[in-house]
């Protein structure tokens, strides 16, 4: 999100893992992600309200491995961004962090939600490669899974 310039930063709406926002729907962790990065909890959204997104004229980030990364390599996708793609007929644009990312920003060991601000912030220096691959068009004649493996093995060569 940081390295979008700011015309395109400000119709993003990122798709987050539930827990950021607790049993009550009003953790801090989430409120801050809303305040930052347009959050939303995803697992409590629909098609209604991801159609909402892209009636706004906005984009949707969300990482298809629905989880956080916390070594670098590439993990089984989920379903849900081919769900979304083909329901709502919109592309996927892959985004892929080179993987020094890490050494730079290392998840902390423990829960995000239960992090300090000292544990998420960067621990060095230095250059992190960030590559936009072409949108991508889930085709009709594929399913779900066949759209999700496409996806992972395009990403994986990125």
């Amino acid at each position: 999100l940081r390295i979008l310039p700011i015309n395109l930063r400000s119709k993003v709406a990122t798709g987050t893992a539930d827990y950021f926002w607790g049993k009550d729907g009003n953790g801090k962790f989430g409120k801050l992600l809303h305040h930052v990065a347009s959050a939303f909890p995803l697992y409590g959204a629909n098609l209604d309200d991801i159609g909402y997104i892209f009636d706004k004229g906005w984009f949707f980030m969300t990482s298809p491995e629905g989880r956080l990364q916390r070594e670098g390599e590439l993990q089984n996708f989920r379903k849900g961004v081919v769900y979304y793609a083909k329901t709502m007929n919109v592309s996927i644009i892959p985004i892929k962090i080179s993987e020094n990312y890490y050494e730079l920003y290392p998840p902390p060991s423990g829960k995000v939600t239960q992090a300090s601000v000292r544990d998420l912030l960067p621990k060095k220096k230095g250059i992190v490669t960030v590559r936009i691959g072409k949108p991508i068009y889930i085709k009709e004649s594929m399913s779900i899974d066949q759209g999700t493996k496409h996806i992972y093995d395009l990403m994986k060569k990125m």
